[in-house]
């Protein structure tokens, strides 16, 4: 049995690993009305719960996640306990940090007066229905010069479980910030790991979120008028940001949300009440990109973005362990689907050069 269930994570892992070739125009899916969520700020599909997603307030609320269906179904709240609330501006899912299951990580990163002194994500494992959760694991880190800066968008690498932010910025670019790879009560240091710039003006350079695909070949990053969309190497994760991004139309929903679901489509939440959701589906699915190709992963180090020797992963796990298992948890039902949707027969990826240092 356990050669079976091994080869089964394996099959999860390597048919995940595919690229989105195009989406369809945004579908409108329900609208959660009536319900204390009233500035939906984060989003994420539960892996452990069957068609549940959860999303959470931002400044102004309690800490708190609320836990709905996308046809709009309001189900329930879990209270966080053992977290602080500042103002809770992002969520992201991943590996737990003991490497045991299904995390959710919140992300007290907001700072719209640039007055704090660091910021804040708290772990929690996945909320089981009519229970609160409590803290797993907490991470707290300033900017590395010292200036405080707004964010609104966490991503947490489905492999490696390393951290990012993204900054909110009003100005031509913003910023990709490393927390250290460890939890500890005291504050650490941000890394800067790449510096981004998008077209257009106003709102389509504000960034307001961000997510990995389950399987890290895509990452997105969403804007008051829009979203960008890179194709990514699960074992050298920052190296797409070297690349220029696809553009995804959100026709005219205005929020701060946006998370991919199971099978590789994208959701994205309004702000307000009542809270609508709508869904890009990707049409074409490219064939497996196969993460453990290129013999080197992310060596899960403070130091940036590939400034290090990046770390042979013998195991194919590129560099989280847990990560098999987790994946597994999206269930065979929909590994199924997503390999339905494959069109594309060949797939070509650019990978930067070890050790060439990240954009600035």
């Amino acid at each position: 049995m356990a050669g079976v269930a091994s080869l089964l994570l394996l099959l999860v892992v390597r048919s995940f690993a595919s690229s989105c070739e195009g989406y369809g125009a945004p579908q409108e899916q329900g609208s959660v009305g009536g319900s204390p969520i009233t500035e939906s700020s984060g989003l994420a599909f539960a892996r452990t719960r069957p068609g549940v997603w959860f999303t959470h307030n931002d400044s102004g609320g309690q800490p708190v996640l609320y836990a709905f269906e996308l046809d709009g179904t309001y189900l329930e709240e879990h209270a966080v306990v053992g977290a602080a609330f500042g103002d809770w501006e992002a969520m992201s899912a991943g590996p737990c940090p003991d490497g045991d299951g299904a995390c959710l990580y919140i992300g007290d990163v907001g700072d719209n007066p640039g007055a704090r002194p660091y910021v804040s994500v708290y772990a929690v494992r996945e909320p089981t229905a009519g229970r609160p959760v409590e803290v797993l694991a907490a991470w707290h880190a300033s900017y590395p010069d010292g200036v405080a800066r707004n964010s609104e968008a966490l991503l947490v690498h489905p492999l490696t479980g390393r951290i990012d932010l993204i900054t909110k910025e009003d100005g031509e670019s913003c910023g990709v910030y490393r927390f250290p790879r460890d939890p500890a009560e005291q504050i650490a240091q941000l890394a800067l790991v790449a510096t981004l710039s998008f077209e257009g003006e106003g709102g389509a350079r504000t960034v307001t979120g961000a997510d990995w695909d389950p399987d890290g070949d895509r990452v997105v990053v969403r804007t008051y008028s829009g979203a960008w969309e890179w194709s990514a190497d699960p074992c050298l994760p920052d190296a797409h940001w070297d690349d220029p991004p696809r553009g995804l139309a959100l026709s005219d929903v205005q929020g701060e949300a946006i998370a991919y679901n199971a099978i590789g489509d994208i959701v994205v939440s309004s702000e307000g009440d009542p809270m609508v959701l709508k869904r890009l589906v990707c049409e074409a699915v490219g064939e497996p990109g196969g993460p453990c190709d290129t013999g080197v992963v992310d060596s899960g180090d403070d130091g940036g973005g590939g400034d290090l020797p990046p770390a042979r992963d013998p195991g194919c796990g590129c560099g989280g362990g847990a990560a098999p298992g987790w994946l597994a948890l999206l269930g065979l039902p929909a590994l199924a689907s997503r390999n339905r949707r494959r069109r594309c027969p060949d797939r070509s990826r650019r990978r930067r050069a070890r050790g060439s240092p990240p954009r600035r």
